[in-house]
């Protein structure tokens, strides 16, 4: 399939995201799909168990292989969400691409995370078990670790920064539309999401409000 494409998209998407895209759509919109969402659900999956503090109930080797088998689903899940809320809205303000395409765009957006699943693979094996422990990041820490924390925090930060200008980049190729319009593509699910979040709040405050009233 590499050879049919005719580039490594592995790496021309890091600095060619645009002619990246433009040829896996030619060839297979769903190429690589299935390592993709291991690369995105991986890391995303260490996360929530470090917010769960599971190392109050698993050891850090069940954790890391329970992430690994679930990586794959848990990754298009996300894609699949993202993708149609993309698709959904950028429906409204003229984008052309459909759900498949856009899928790809922001599978093949988030290819750089795999530095962020092999920095949380540095991360396990100088703090084992500690590293699933909510508030992790928030203790003191002093010599090598602090170090070591220091630059796997910058480096996530820049992989999730170059990450997001891939995906507008991907999604204006896939869509048809400028770079600032694939901005706002992606700025209006999140506002939707967070306007319904607020009238959710708002109801159930209110029904509260209601029933302590007039029951």
């Amino acid at each position: 399939m590499a050879g049919r494409l005719g580039i490594n998209p592995w790496l021309t998407i890091w600095c060619s995201p645009r002619q990246t895209i433009t040829r896996i759509l030619k060839v297979d919109p769903s190429y690589r799909f299935v390592w993709l969402s291991a690369i995105y659900g991986f890391p995303m999956l260490l996360q929530i168990s470090q917010s769960l503090s599971l190392s109050f109930y698993f050891s850090w080797p069940i954790i890391m292989t329970g992430a690994l088998i679930l990586s794959p689903f848990a990754g298009m899940l996300g894609f699949t969400i993202i993708a149609g809320l993309l698709f959904w809205v950028g429906r409204w303000i003229g984008g052309t691409g459909n759900f498949i395409s856009i899928r790809a765009a922001v599978s093949w957006a988030n290819a750089p995370n795999i530095v962020t699943g092999l920095s949380w693979l540095v991360l396990i094996a100088l703090f084992q078990d500690r590293i699933f422990y909510d508030g992790f990041m928030q203790r003191s820490f002093v010599g090598r670790e602090q170090g070591v924390l220091s630059f796997v925090a910058a480096l996530q930060f820049v992989i999730a920064v170059w990450s997001f200008v891939l995906l507008l980049k991907t999604l204006a190729e896939v869509q048809r539309f400028s770079v600032w319009k694939a901005l706002l593509n992606v700025i209006l699910p999140f506002a939707l999401f967070v306007i319904a979040l607020w009238v959710a709040m708002w109801l159930i405050w209110w029904i509260k409000d209601f029933m302590l009233n007039y029951t």
